[in-house]
């Protein structure tokens, strides 16, 4: 009678046994990332509404409100021109920029929110006669201004306690937290994807 041997040895694991060994491990480590995607959103989302971010605080100089027939040399408004951070140049092309001829000085007004109304730009000439103002006028229309008041000079940003100023940019944070919920709908496909692939080739990526 034949011998018999001692048992048969173990199979080895399959290809599919590897398989399904990394679709768990590609599980565990999708479902990791999508925990850390929630919880990013959610940080994001919690700095947004709470005090982190304020817009800075800015202070701003006196504003001037110009008549006619105020007592202001052309040259008194150059330098009044100058300390409130506007340009002389040849060619006015933006806003800040003024430009002066015998007896006028022409400028563009820079954009301002004042406290009772929020106002654009101006194009406005200023004509100056025996040490006066004599007429404003609106470039645009060729209208009279009875009271022009020019935007105040930026003194400084006042800062947070730790020394930090906070922009908000509104459009950045809301690229990031789109990005986040992109990963994360990726991420479920990524999933359906790898199990769909694994369905067709016959393993099972799921326990019975």
């Amino acid at each position: 009678m034949p011998r018999k041997g001692k048992g048969k040895g173990r199979k080895p694991r399959g290809k599919r046994g590897w398989l399904w060994l990394l679709l768990k491990l590609f599980i565990v480590f999708v479902v990791l990332f999508a925990i850390y995607g929630v919880y990013l959103d959610q940080k994001i989302r919690s700095r947004i509404d709470g005090k982190v971010w304020q817009l800075p605080a800015a202070v701003y100089g006196r504003m001037v409100n110009l008549e006619p027939d105020m007592p202001v040399s052309k040259n008194e408004m150059v330098k009044l021109l100058e300390a409130t951070q506007y340009r002389l140049v040849t060619k006015m092309t933006r806003p800040g920029e003024f430009t002066v001829q015998a007896n006028s000085i022409e400028m563009i007004r820079r954009p301002f929110d004042f406290p009772d109304s929020k106002e654009g730009q101006v194009r406005a000439r200023l004509t100056f006669s025996d040490g006066r103002l004599e007429t404003i006028v609106n470039l645009d229309n060729n209208r009279q201004f009875g009271f022009f008041r020019l935007d105040p000079r930026l003194i400084t940003m006042l800062s947070s306690p730790n020394g930090e100023q906070r922009l908000f940019v509104r459009a950045a944070v809301s690229r990031i937290c789109w990005s986040i919920r992109c990963w994360r709908r990726k991420t479920v496909i990524s999933m359906s994807m790898m199990a769909l692939v694994f369905t067709l080739s016959g393993v099972r990526y799921w326990p019975t």
